[in-house]
């Protein structure tokens, strides 16, 4: 048995957003604050309120009746706590740009026990498991049952017993760690063909606390079994990711050229898609571009192999089973309608990009 393993550099090119689950709500988990001309989401700590009021001598009774109109959150603790005193707060996340509609809601990035934010080793490698089963179904490669059974296998133990074993198992990634200092608060919106004059549709728009652009971490990468692992070797993975990446953004330029004359915001999308076309042209053999985490969309989320591989019947199944309730509604509308973008001011970002490297 042989292995293989590399530190790898990873590099942000577009925020990046790993949900943690949570979705925080505006004057109960946290209030908008202006701090020396700049704007930030300032997320509470209860336990830290409760244990400056109970010090104080002030009844909970007053904060939780607070809370309950949630109208006057953040009145009640500039009463209460010193202006400069920040002991009630978990953390400030920055916040470039307050959208015309402003959103209740903020859905909160993934932290560790220290709480840094990070994106997990089992996030990046649901994004390459896609890239791999992709790939092997776009070569041709077909099971009878599900297509993820073409990552199964059987594998002898050391008794010699035959057990069920996944190709994915020998592929293993750590999480990679970044600073507080890297977070900001991005409104989220969608980008969707619809009948109106505008394809920006902000009634679902949302803030998500998001990784920024440009900030880097470490992690370690390894293939414990290259005789059992569908690569043979990272190099050979970052060439595949490469290539899944570039397919899917250029299928992706290619369905919104149909609507450029329609909105200016759809010029823009393709503008910045065509960026990142651009960089994984140009990224060197040891190195590759993922996308991952939150807004992925369908295409990268599923690898986009079914179009053009299945009949007409087997893909309107699909279609249907992804709109439930809605197929006849939107019959005239093309599959994936939507993507989710962030827009600052005539500005359109992408989230997930990443830039992954060996470092030799």
């Amino acid at each position: 048995m042989t292995s293989e393993r590399k530190n790898i550099k990873i590099k942000t090119l577009t925020p990046v957003h790993i949900g943690s689950g949570e979705v925080l709500q505006e004057n109960f988990d946290y209030i908008r604050q202006e701090i020396d001309g700049d704007n930030f989401l300032s997320v509470i700590n209860h336990k830290k309120v409760a244990e400056n009021l109970l010090a104080k001598k002030i009844s909970i009774d007053k904060w939780t009746a607070c809370l309950q109109r949630g109208d006057n959150v953040k009145y009640f603790l500039e009463q209460f706590f010193s202006e400069g005193d920040d002991s009630f707060l978990d953390r400030y996340i920055y916040l470039e740009e307050i959208p015309s509609k402003i959103p209740k809601q903020l859905r909160e990035h993934i932290h560790d026990g220290l709480g840094r934010p990070y994106i997990p080793g089992s996030s990046i490698k649901g994004a390459i498991r896609t890239v791999i089963l992709s790939s092997m179904l776009r070569k041709g490669q077909k099971n009878n049952n599900k297509p993820d059974d073409l990552l199964k296998t059987k594998k002898k133990d050391k008794y010699g017993n035959l057990l069920d074993y996944n190709l994915m198992q020998t592929l293993q990634i750590s999480d990679a760690c970044f600073e507080q200092e890297s977070m900001d608060a991005i409104n989220m919106i969608n980008l969707n063909i619809r009948e109106n004059n505008s394809y920006q549709d902000e009634k679902a728009s949302q803030f998500v606390e998001a990784i920024t652009t440009e900030e880097e971490s470490s992690l370690s990468m390894k293939i414990a079994d290259t005789t059992m692992c569908p690569v043979k070797s990272i190099k050979e993975l970052f060439a595949l990711i490469n290539n899944h990446t570039k397919r899917i953004i250029q299928n992706d330029i290619d369905f919104w050229y149909d609507y450029i004359a329609d909105d200016d915001i759809v010029g823009k999308y393709i503008d910045v898609v065509n960026e990142i076309k651009e960089k994984v042209n140009k990224v060197e053999d040891n190195s590759c571009i993922l996308r991952v985490g939150h807004a992925n969309g369908w295409k990268f989320m599923t690898g986009d192999w079914a179009m053009g591989m299945m009949t007409v019947t087997e893909w309107n199944d699909i279609v249907r089973k992804a709109r439930p309730g809605n197929d006849k509604k939107y019959t005239d509308y093309p599959f994936p309608k939507s993507r989710r973008i962030n827009k600052q001011g005539k500005e359109v970002q992408l989230l997930g990009f990443v830039k992954l490297t060996i470092e030799e």
